[in-house]
């Protein structure tokens, strides 16, 4: 994976990691819920407020 790469990368420093909020605001859970059509979604929505873009985890590379 691509954090374990992070950890293992010693100039640390001097890389940008983008926060959360921007690019991944939802949890693997919440999108499975929102899937499933179990998930509020003026709650997906509040949090997509700050997203630039949304990365859908489907699970299916691991």
């Amino acid at each position: 994976m691509l954090t374990d790469v992070y950890d293992l990368y010693y100039d640390k420093e001097n890389v940008y990691l983008i926060p959360e909020e921007y690019v991944s605001p939802f949890t693997k859970n919440e999108v499975m819920l929102y899937m499933n059509d179990l998930v509020d979604e003026d709650v997906l929505d509040k949090k997509l407020d700050k997203a630039v873009a949304v990365h859908y985890f489907f699970g299916t590379w691991y």
